[in-house]
């Protein structure tokens, strides 16, 4: 499949304008862009644009996403705080939470926030970024609302959420320490973008009613497959995700009183309120409430090194720690543009013609490929 490059800037000012032409405030707006950004430069391309045509555009077209939301703050001490989105762009309002919880860290510690009544918030890596630049520790997470796409181990009725964890470090020298990852095997998004690609998926990712895997991604649309939980192979039935997988739906869900996967109420696997009160969790760690920075960047760097030297199995492969192949990603975007594959382009383009705003186009010298090598290692 043929793609494009694009200047970062273009792609972030084409974003913005839909946001903007929604009714988004222009300060959501730049944030909202600058989350999708990060997806698409750091190489997570699932949570990039590909996304606002599916759910971001229709959700505040439709009514789900409240373009001008009163975000207020329900309660909070010290150290915590729990923020009511009143169901604006989860990308605005995640930003904003991680910021409150860098703040009170900064003061004690370490800072917590929460988050009900919200929507998708895109990448998690994004908001842990955020305090990683802050010479801190960061931990993300988010889970579905009341959405369920995946049943228990051994269930036979959906009820969790893909409900994915995102926690980074800072570094001295060598890219941050950062990982972003689902509960289940892979998030929803790749299992929908390989459908709209019309490619298949390797087996592991879902599974039918009886456990056999599927590797037909458009079973997963027709609702005759669910995503396999994360470890799910025979002798483990994905135990491990299930654990973590609820374990954020207590930070998510319950903690901030948000909506929840899990519940009675689910009939047949969904809930009519489909996907709505998403809960967020975000926390700040000073590292330098425990050591100097410096000392603890360096041990981070010693951390790395020691991964990155690691002969690998496999010669001319080099053995890579979470947040590094992101890194590269971002840097390569940085220089050469971000890629955007046709699919998600011809997306954009029905967005720009519905909306009445200019089309996306390459920027200076970012050239359209073909399906090479070079596309394929990018």
């Amino acid at each position: 499949m043929a793609k494009t490059r694009f200047h970062p800037d273009a792609l972030t000012r084409f974003t913005r304008q839909v946001f903007c032409s929604c009714g988004v405030s222009a300060d959501d707006a730049e944030i909202a862009a600058e989350v999708l950004l990060y997806a698409d430069c750091s190489g997570i391309r699932t949570h990039g644009v590909y996304n606002l045509e599916r759910i971001y555009v229709s959700g505040l077209k439709e009514g789900r996403i409240n373009p001008r939301p009163k975000v207020e703050i329900a309660t909070q001490t010290v150290a915590t705080v729990v923020l009511d989105a009143n169901q604006g762009l989860g990308l605005a309002v995640g930003k904003q939470a991680m910021d409150l919880a860098i703040s009170k860290a900064a003061i004690c510690g370490v800072g917590i926030a929460v988050v009900r009544n919200s929507t998708h918030f895109g990448a998690a890596g994004y908001y842990v970024s955020q305090a990683i630049e802050q010479g801190m520790v960061g931990i993300a997470s988010t889970n579905l609302g009341n959405q369920p796409v995946a049943p228990p181990p051994g269930g036979a009725l959906k009820m969790l959420g893909s409900n994915p964890l995102s926690i980074g470090a800072p570094a001295r020298h060598r890219p941050p320490i950062l990982l972003d990852m689902s509960t289940t095997a892979v998030s929803t998004s790749r299992i929908r973008q390989a459908a709209k690609n019309g490619q298949s998926i390797p087996e592991g990712w879902l599974v039918d009613s009886s456990g056999s895997p599927v590797v037909d991604p458009d079973e997963f649309l027709a609702g005759t497959a669910h995503p396999e939980m994360l470890g799910g192979r025979p002798t483990t039935g994905g135990f491990k995700g299930y654990g973590l997988n609820i374990a954020l739906e207590v930070l998510c869900g319950i903690l901030p009183s948000a909506g929840i996967a899990p519940t009675i109420k689910t009939k047949s696997g969904m809930l009519l309120d489909e996907g709505q009160n998403i809960g967020h969790f975000f926390q700040a760690i000073d590292v330098r409430a425990f050591q100097p920075l410096t000392s603890f960047t360096r041990r981070a760097d010693e951390v790395a090194d020691a991964l990155l030297s690691c002969p690998a199995m496999t010669p001319g492969q080099q053995v890579q720690y979470a947040g590094f192949p992101e890194f590269c990603a971002r840097r390569e975007s940085d220089r050469r543009g971000v890629l955007i594959d046709e699919s998600t382009l011809a997306s954009l383009d029905r967005i720009a013609d519905d909306l009445e705003i200019p089309k996306l186009t390459a920027g200076t010298g970012m050239q359209r490929l073909t399906q090479t090598k070079e596309i394929q290692n990018a």
